[in-house]
């Protein structure tokens, strides 16, 4: 997944599980959850691709992840 990260050729990707669900990834946006150091914010997707709110996980998007703790939001999306 780090290498993921770090390959992304825009400051936006959209990540798909063999489970369905989905991660919105963005990367040193201003107009998102981002800032110096804690580059990444993460949104779960749904199987039709829509934010979901309601997943175990989080009721919101998480905002000012280091990449590690992207990493470990994408992990556990992927285990949902």
């Amino acid at each position: 997944m780090k290498e993921q990260l770090n390959n992304m050729q825009s400051n936006h990707a959209v990540f798909w599980f063999p489970n369905l669900w989905g991660a919105s990834v963005v990367k040193d946006e201003p107009a998102a959850y981002c800032k110096d150091g804690f580059p990444y914010e993460i949104a779960v997707l749904n199987k039709r691709g829509q934010i979901d709110y309601t997943t175990p996980l989080t009721n919101d998007v998480l905002g000012y992840l280091t990449t590690e703790q992207a990493i470990e939001a994408l992990e556990a999306i992927q285990e949902l």
